[in-house]
Order: structure tokens, then sequence, then C-alpha cells
């Protein structure tokens, strides 16, 4: 049995590990620039959506002021509408009520 040993130029060989380490270098350099491309990519998506929570936090803060602002009036209307002194004037001056005299008041007990 004999082995027959094929004779390759040296230059045939320095020249294939070449291009393998060629296409290694390439295939990383590739595979790098994707995982960075891929970081950045959700770095800025990131930084839109913490802007976007942003500037709604803000809208949602100027829509409670707002409502703040109107439960404060509608609080003070009721305060003013509801006073004795405010029903008693309607009922005198508006529906021409008068206050009954001692005789005509009837209690009831329990």
């Amino acid at each position: 049995m004999k082995i027959a040993i094929k004779k390759v130029p040296h230059k045939e060989v320095v020249k294939q590990r070449f291009l393998q380490n060629q296409r290694k270098i390439t295939m990383s350099f590739v595979f790098v620039l994707l995982c960075i491309l891929v970081i950045l990519f959700v770095y800025v998506y990131q930084s839109m959506e913490l802007v976007a929570l942003v500037n709604e936090e803000a809208i949602e803060k100027r829509k409670l002021a707002v409502q703040e602002k109107l439960l404060e009036g509608y609080l003070q209307q009721q305060v003013s509408l509801s006073s004795l002194q405010r029903v008693e004037f309607i009922a005198k001056e508006q529906l021409g009520m008068v206050e009954p005299d001692q005789e005509s008041v009837v209690y009831i007990e329990k």
C-alpha cells in the first residue's frame, strides 16, 4: 500500500490559508457589525419610547391640572349654592315663600 502525497507549492498553501483567514475575518466583521447595528437600533427605539412616554406624562399632568381646577370650581359653586343664606334668598325672592308663624308650626314627636 502506497500513500500518494500530492505536493502543493508553498505559494498555493499560503494563498489558500490567506483566503480562509480572509473569509473568517470578513464573517467576523459582518457579525460584529450586525451586533452593533442591533444594539444601536434597540438604543434608538428605547430612546424614542422614552420620549413618547415623557410627552404622554406631560399631557396627562396637564389634563389632571385642568380636572382639578374644574373640581375646585364645582366645590366652590356647591358651597355657595347650598349655603343657608342662598337657599333662604331664593325661597323668599324668587319663589315668594314666607316664614311660617309660630302658630302654624306643628311639631311631631316620635
